[in-house]
């Protein structure tokens, strides 16, 4: 699917690179990439409430994700709510930290 999405995006067909994702999620609801795709999509269009429902679904299964909550946070950003903004850069830097805390942990 990934190659497929990537020669669709670079031809700048991006219909059909959305089909493709729609499929894609249709057979499997919970695929965290292609529902990441799709939500970046969705943001490049203005469309933040569709790209938050999408991403919801997405942290369901990979809440530790940080690029999705940077996308989460870019989001809320698009809508202008800075303040839902400033509490996820304070969610993702804990989050920074607890990684290079394991990091940290592991290496000893």
């Amino acid at each position: 699917m990934s190659d497929l999405l990537c020669c669709c995006l670079q031809k700048g067909e991006y219909q059909m690179a959305f089909e493709h994702l729609g499929n894609s999620m249709t057979f499997e609801p919970t695929n965290v990439k292609a529902i990441m795709a799709a939500g970046c999509m969705l943001q490049l269009h203005g469309d933040y409430d569709v790209a938050l429902i999408k991403y919801r679904i997405a942290a369901v299964e990979t809440p530790e994700s940080g690029p999705l909550w940077n996308n989460i946070g870019m989001c809320f950003y698009g809508k202008k709510k800075y303040v839902a903004v400033s509490t996820i850069e304070c969610y993702l830097i804990l989050f920074q930290y607890m990684q290079l805390f394991n990091d940290l942990c592991c290496s000893l």
